[in-house]
């Protein structure tokens, strides 16, 4: 029996020292949270998110912009912005793990949307067609889901047909884009939000600008 008892601990000390190596100790990690656009501080809060599932909220200092905050190393974590103004996007941050303390500096550059500032600028559509490219659907699809959480954000689409085999052609390549764009399946939750225009000024595809942002919870 005892034999049996020195077993069970052994293995249980085994177990606990091997979890410990994993998650490693405790560090700090500090930084600044800045504007992608203007490399400026603004009023933005940060979420944690671990592998478990739990969520811790802070927010940066709204001068600086600098943040800091206790993590596990060896772990990784996802990194949610959150505000009216900000694009909804998924960070993340790994830490390797060290068994004695550390500060580690690792700054982040959400979106911020302001009226006029042109957000993205792809090419979406396969060379001189309306069809969707898998990037393209792929970036719809982030729009609409970003966009769930920008309730007081109006976009302007800017589409182009550049790639047209024929200038002639140009104006029925655009109308077929706009109708594509129009009525994907993303797009019908945040129509209403949406204009479009079809100048052909640009030799991407598909320019998306802020026409309006807005603080819902103030309206």
């Amino acid at each position: 029996m005892i034999r049996k008892i020195s077993v069970y601990f052994a293995l249980l000390a085994v177990v606990v020292a091997v979890g410990y190596a994993q998650s490693g100790v405790p560090v700090i990690v500090k930084g600044k949270v800045l504007d992608q656009y203007t490399n400026k501080p603004f009023n933005v809060s940060m979420m944690f998110t671990d592998k478990a599932g739990k969520k811790f909220k802070i927010t940066p200092n709204i001068l600086s912009g600098e943040y800091q905050q206790v993590l596990n190393s060896g772990e990784e974590y996802e990194v949610t912005f959150i505000s009216y103004d900000v694009i909804r996007e998924k960070h993340s941050i790994r830490l390797e793990h060290s068994d004695k303390y550390l500060e580690i500096k690792h700054d982040f550059f959400p979106k911020r949307m302001t009226p006029g500032l042109e957000i993205y600028s792809e090419n979406i559509f396969e060379h001189n067609s309306a069809n969707l490219t898998p990037k393209g659907t792929e970036l719809l699809e982030g729009l609409a889901q970003a966009m769930k959480y920008s309730r007081g954000a109006k976009l302007l689409f800017n589409i182009s047909a550049k790639d047209a085999d024929k200038p002639a052609n140009a104006k029925t390549l655009l109308d077929k884009r706009l109708n594509a764009l129009s009525t994907h399946e993303t797009m019908k939750a945040i129509k209403s939000r949406i204009s479009y225009a079809t100048e052909n000024n640009s030799n991407k595809h598909l320019s998306i600008t802020v026409t309006e942002i807005n603080d819902p919870l103030k309206n």
